[in-house]
């Protein structure tokens, strides 16, 4: 089997709706975010780890 790419880079972003992004950035306002989605099994305990260690550089988060 061969994997020519990232299909996730490849494929258009999907569509969003403009009213629920902006209300989606005022509620983040100007916080860091940490996004893991489309995780495969284990990766969210790695993702908390990285997490703690983040929260060293930005309290309250």
């Amino acid at each position: 089997m061969h994997a020519w790419g990232n299909l996730k880079e490849a494929a258009a972003p999907l569509p969003a709706d403009p009213a629920a992004l902006a209300a989606l950035r005022t509620a983040i306002g100007d916080r860091p975010v940490l996004l893991a989605a489309s995780t495969h099994p284990g990766e969210e305990a790695i993702v908390l780890a990285a997490h703690r260690l983040l929260l060293a550089e930005f309290p309250g988060c």
